[in-house]
């Protein structure tokens, strides 16, 4: 069968062909769909990003010494971000609050929010650490004793786990418990960190 030429001499196809002008038109619609969809995604992805820039940032003000310019940020953080924030981002900007505060008691009151409210984020190792050497240089040893003794139970994946026994060990001896300071110093002896390790190797020979 010989096929059906289409005016002026070529074949028609199949099916119907759009016309230039047409075709123009289903473009346009068709961009004009893709800015809408990369509108709203840029809508929601980029206060995120804003939020995680800024904690970031205060962190990076910290690092270089520029505690005024961090506490800055991270008050803006708070005043703009923490409402809608997530567990481990609150986690976050509270654990940093707490090491800009130059009150100890507005820095105990942050750093037991992160312990009791945000026990799953990642910044809730930190505090305990933090509260149990607090403790310590108070001279609270069994309060001391109790934080760094559920650092070392409660995460022991953690990647400072070896200074969490280290420091668990002095303050269990510091509470007289030197049974337990001198498992928790052999556990430290054996951190990855050789510094670390080396101390509590320090704190193992008091053992002998």
């Amino acid at each position: 069968m010989t096929p059906r030429r289409a005016p002026g001499g070529g074949r028609a196809s199949g099916s119907a062909r759009l016309r230039p002008g047409r075709a123009g038109v289903v473009v346009r619609r068709f961009l004009l769909l893709l800015g809408l969809a990369t509108l709203t995604f840029a809508a929601l992805y980029v206060p995120a990003v804003a939020a995680q820039d800024r904690l970031a940032r205060a962190e990076d003000f910290l690092w270089d010494g520029d505690a005024a310019s961090a506490r800055a940020t991270l008050a803006a953080w708070f005043e703009r971000e923490s409402a809608t924030a997530t567990g481990n981002e609150r986690g976050r900007a509270l654990l940093l609050r707490a090491r800009l505060a130059s009150d100890p008691v507005q820095a105990e009151r942050d750093y037991l929010e992160v312990i009791h409210g945000y026990p799953a984020s990642p910044a809730a190792p930190d505090a305990l650490l933090r509260m149990g050497q607090w403790a310590l240089h108070r001279g609270e040893a069994e309060r001391a004793a109790s934080y760094l003794d559920r650092l070392a139970a409660d995460y022991p994946s953690w990647r400072r786990h070896g200074e969490a026994l280290l420091w668990l060990a002095r303050g269990l001896r510091a509470a007289g418990r030197t049974r337990q300071a001198c498992a928790a110093a052999a556990g430290a002896a054996l951190a990855e960190d050789p510094y670390i390790a080396a101390l509590g190797q320090a704190e193992a020979e008091l053992c002998r």
